[in-house]
């Protein structure tokens, strides 16, 4: 439906006009009092419009479009130029309020992210104090944004034009001492890529794209997670999955793939496998954790949980020069014994015992360098249980936090459900991890709440976002070492697989 407006006798009020359901709404404003909006003129607009979150000027001026995106809401973007436009117009009243809760600003259009390359977000505080992410597109651009957060300046920069519509393919981000930018992307079981911004704190410029893992027809890589550690003169790993696929086609050969690099990413050692899967025919899935300094956290699992029932959750952890299990115990050397067994390796989730599946979402260090953890466990495709542990030097503690709903895969006419182990998401805040961001269905919209859990497993509840019109997906806290509001980030939208998402990256500051 289109809403037509001349000077001030808009035909609907303004709130009326953000939450309409008509399919596709639309406001168009002819401003000048010898101006008539006709609808060829409209017609004529429509049809060139490309681009749902752009404002369109059309008629010399006299008539504006804006349009809203697919889930029938105007984004705040579009918003906040719909106020600016308004207000410059002459003799006509504009309503300048956003009535609205406090659910943060969108910092990218048409972006979504996974959650197994990280840190998709980076924190710093030099010359200036910025955010750095890295998101996709549903065009499938790989792409960076930076945001000051004292002048609120945005850039972006495109890695990697089309890549493949895929948000597997999400890059992860180092901070060299030097302050220049070192971003690491991926294809979806293809090829590992690298590129270095050419100025420090500055994404606006790129050396060459460099090729770090070559796909063939056997090796097929996924997911980067970049690590450097000062004691180790800087020294960066590189961590993702190689799906090998052996003479049968099976997944029985896939491997944790690790490369690193002793002058900053310069040149890079050959490709090493640290974990062994000892022949499941399965695919291993972990995320990282560090103090930066010297030691790097694992929590992986030995599969995915739609492909098999007995996945686990497992943590080791590697510090000068070895593997230890959690309880600081020696597993095995870097340079001799890789790659490690996985049966050599401590569960925390035993899903053969418990008989139900996990899959895992964060891992953070705290205070005393001891890993803290979130998971999800699924009884059922629609019953997701968010599970929060921490180990007390002794042993893990766990505490069930909530039964945060079903998959976020929207199902529309003739689709199958595909990913119906796709959560909303639990993260830890990197200061304090007994305060959780999640992701849960509420009323059928998934919403985005903080919980901050005791030792007793008492909680405290904040909701972050409420009566949402979309979904609320993936939150990312931003690691920040300095004291001070935590950053918040998520997907906004509407998600219906990973090569099909219409959502957008909000920030918000948590005081």
């Amino acid at each position: 439906g289109f809403f037509v407006g001349h000077e001030n006798q808009i035909p609907v009020d303004f709130e009326e006009i953000i939450a309409s359901i008509a399919p596709r709404p639309a406001l168009l404003i002819a401003p000048e009092r010898d101006k008539d909006a006709h609808p060829g003129d409209i017609r004529d607009l429509v049809e060139k419009v490309k681009k749902v979150y752009e404002l369109h000027d059309a008629s010399e001026n006299h008539v504006q479009l804006f349009m809203p995106d697919d889930y029938n809401r105007f984004s705040t973007v579009s918003r906040q130029k719909m106020y600016s436009w308004l207000e410059k117009l002459p003799d006509l009243p504009v309503v300048t309020s956003m009535d609205e809760p406090d659910t943060g600003k969108a910092l990218a259009e048409d972006a979504a992210w996974c959650w197994f390359s990280d840190p998709r977000t980076v924190y710093h505080h030099g010359e200036k104090e910025a955010v750095y992410f890295g998101y996709i597109n549903s065009k499938g651009d790989v792409k960076i944004q930076s945001l000051d957060l004292k002048s609120n300046e945005t850039h972006e920069f495109t890695l990697h034009e089309k890549l493949q519509i895929d948000d597997h393919n999400v890059p992860a981000i180092v901070l060299l001492p030097d302050g220049k930018l070192l971003a690491f992307y991926c294809e979806h079981n293809g090829n590992i890529f690298m590129r270095k911004s050419k100025n420090p704190e500055d994404i606006r410029a790129w050396e060459e794209e460099v090729i770090l893992l070559q796909k063939d027809a056997k090796n097929q890589y996924c997911y980067v997670n970049p690590v450097m550690l000062s004691e180790e003169d800087n020294r960066i790993y590189l961590f993702g999955r190689n799906v090998v696929r052996n003479d049968k086609g099976t997944y029985t050969d896939t491997r944790t793939y690790c490369i690193y690099s002793d002058d900053l990413g310069e040149t890079w050692s050959k490709e090493l496998n640290i974990l062994d899967n000892l022949g499941l025919n399965s695919r291993q899935y972990f995320k990282v954790a560090t103090d930066d300094r010297s030691r790097i956290d694992f929590l992986f699992t030995n599969g995915h949980p739609s492909q098999q029932e007995n996945v686990s959750v497992h943590h080791m952890y590697y510090e000068n020069g070895n593997f230890m299990q959690t309880d600081g115990s020696y597993i095995a050397s870097f340079e001799k014994d890789k790659p490690v067994g996985i049966d050599q390796i401590n569960k925390i989730h035993d899903a053969e015992k418990e008989s139900v599946r996990a899959w895992i979402w964060d891992i953070v260090l705290d205070k005393e360098n001891k890993p803290v953890i979130t998971y999800t466990l699924y009884p059922s495709p629609t019953t997701h249980l968010y599970y929060h542990a921490r180990w007390d030097g002794s042993k893990w503690i766990k505490n069930e936090i909530v039964d945060a709903g079903k998959y976020i895969t929207i199902l529309r006419e003739n689709d199958k459900l595909r990913e119906p182990h796709y959560s909303g998401g639990l993260v830890l805040d990197y200061n304090n991890p007994n305060t959780i961001f999640l992701s849960r269905e509420i009323n059928g919209t998934f919403e985005i709440e903080k919980r901050t859990i005791n030792f007793r497993g008492d909680q405290t509840i904040t909701p972050i976002t409420s009566s949402s019109k979309a979904d609320n997906l993936r939150p990312y806290l931003v690691a920040k070492k300095e004291k001070g509001p935590s950053l918040l980030l998520w997907m906004e939208g509407h998600y219906y697989h990973y090569t099909n998402f219409n959502t957008n990256i909000r920030l918000k500051v948590d005081e």
